[in-house]
């Protein structure tokens, strides 16, 4: 099993912590909590944050499965965030 780089995981908790923003800013704008969001939003979010925990949890020896998983999710949540988005 091959573990990430540092740079590998730098690299995803910059694109979580951009879609943190991202979801935070458009739930404040919108006056809403992210559980308002519609599910094909929140279960992507939630399966991105389950593999960044994931992630931490295995440290220096994440896995590429476990970075698979984070960037399925990530993908999954870009399309329906564009979706729900309009973009």
């Amino acid at each position: 099993m091959q573990e990430q780089t540092a740079l590998d995981i730098f690299n995803m908790r910059q694109s979580r912590d951009s879609w943190e923003r991202n979801v935070a800013g458009y739930c404040a704008k919108n006056e809403m909590q992210v559980g308002n969001l519609p599910k094909e939003v929140t279960g992507p979010y939630n399966e991105m944050n389950e593999a960044w925990e994931k992630l931490k949890a295995e440290g220096d020896a994440a896995s590429n499965a476990t970075a698979e998983q984070f960037h399925k999710a990530t993908a999954k949540l870009e399309k329906a965030w564009n979706d729900m988005t309009g973009k």
